[in-house]
């Protein structure tokens, strides 16, 4: 489709980040507006539509930790990434521990998928 503008998100903890606590956001993010794709329409003249994605990327987890001066880049790093709002993934969520304790935590989401809205009635179609 072309679509390319993305939207990130970065938080930093001073502290590390409880894992559990970030899977269950994870797992709520994939049934509000991240939960969802977008589906060309098979008439050339219709307009494309959501569809609920059952697809969820995984949280990356960085291997190794970073120093804070390298914030910028590894959120640069995360906004890379390829974003794919039909065929997926269209929102990966990731963590870079820090080397001073503190944890960073990034989500980016295809723009088409969280700046959407639904009109009143229109359901996602499954």
């Amino acid at each position: 489709m072309g679509l390319g503008q993305l939207v990130q998100w970065v938080w930093v903890y001073r502290r590390a980040v409880d894992l559990d606590g970030l899977e269950r956001f994870h797992h709520n993010l994939g049934h509000g507006l991240l939960g969802r794709r977008v589906e060309r329409s098979p008439l050339p003249f219709g307009r494309h539509r959501w569809v609920t994605s059952a697809q969820a990327p995984a949280i990356d987890v960085a291997e190794r930790a970073r120093p804070r001066a390298e914030l910028s880049d590894w959120a640069d790093e995360r906004a890379q990434l390829p974003i794919d709002p039909e065929r997926g993934p269209g929102w990966p969520l990731g963590v870079l521990p820090l080397t001073d304790g503190a944890t960073a935590v990034s989500l980016v989401a295809s723009h088409c998928l969280v700046d959407g809205r639904k009109r009143r009635g229109e359901r996602f179609l499954h």
